[in-house]
């Protein structure tokens, strides 16, 4: 249980995560999708932050497409990423996606989405998102609401991805038996 007021991510907090090669935003913290852009503005001159967890807290679309753009620059030093709450959803995934604009620069590793609320309408965004960002070799999909038919739609595009994944969780996504395999052979 966290005691206390709730806070806000303020300049002061900002200034320090971009000076910080690891932040995690706790859930004390009033962390929005202002202060996921206001965040993202200043870390397009930092080099400095690799990982950056703000899961549990709602960063709406404006706050996914701002990440997305800040992971599409050459320059962006984010290796490891989880945000949004259980709101987040397909729609999160695609502004995400739309601030990636298909740039071949985003170097990111690892990418945390589980319990997103996303839905088997997700997977071929999901499919594109993992060839837009070629260096990903860990995908956390867990406990979203996937089912059978996204399988082939996400098998696809892991299998297309620049570099093959070397995890992707898929634990708790109401994945049958028939579409594990349909992965697996996407991941061969």
């Amino acid at each position: 249980m966290v005691w206390g007021k709730k806070t806000t991510v303020d300049a002061e907090f900002i200034a320090k995560a971009a000076a910080s090669a690891s932040v995690v935003i706790m859930p004390a913290r009033t962390f929005g999708p202002e202060e996921c852009v206001n965040l993202c503005a200043a870390l397009r001159s930092s080099h400095t932050l690799t990982e950056l967890g703000a899961s549990g807290h709602a960063v709406g679309e404006r706050g996914a497409h701002a990440l997305g753009e800040l992971l599409a620059r050459a320059d962006c030093s984010l290796r490891k990423l989880s945000l949004g709450d259980a709101n987040f959803g397909d729609a999160g995934v695609l502004a995400l996606l739309d601030g990636l604009a298909g740039s071949p620069a985003a170097s990111l590793e690892e990418l945390d989405l589980e319990f997103k609320g996303l839905s088997a309408a997700c997977a071929a965004p999901l499919g594109q998102l993992a060839r837009a960002l070629p260096s990903l070799r860990r995908l956390t999909l867990a406990r979203n609401a996937l089912g059978d038919a996204a399988a082939a739609a996400l098998g696809g595009g892991v299998a297309a991805s620049a570099a093959p994944l070397a995890h992707l969780d898929v634990s708790a996504c109401d994945l049958g038996e028939a579409a594990l395999a349909s992965l697996g052979a996407a991941a061969r």
